[in-house]
């Protein structure tokens, strides 16, 4: 959990061929992928799970030749709130 917030933080960061700016607000829509031969679906899954399903934030900070990092923060546990 984050030091005096009820969330947990979880990043996760490459040193790949980075996503061009032009095309990062796209990333997490089902079948648009920056590869050639890519489904589309994986980033537009973690969107799914994360924030529809789960009420939390992903967010995307990449920089051409230099890498991506995917940023996932999930609320905290709320006995209140049930999960499926």
């Amino acid at each position: 959990l984050s030091p005096g917030r009820d969330e947990l933080r979880l990043s996760v960061t490459d040193t790949g061929r980075g996503i061009p700016a032009a095309e990062q607000d796209r990333v997490f829509e089902f079948a648009y992928s920056t590869r050639e031969g890519g489904t589309g679906l994986g980033l537009a899954m973690v969107h799914q799970v994360v924030v529809e399903e789960h009420g939390g934030r992903v967010s995307l900070d990449s920089r051409p030749d230099e890498g991506t990092r995917v940023s996932l923060v999930f609320p905290g546990d709320d006995p209140s709130r049930e999960v499926s």
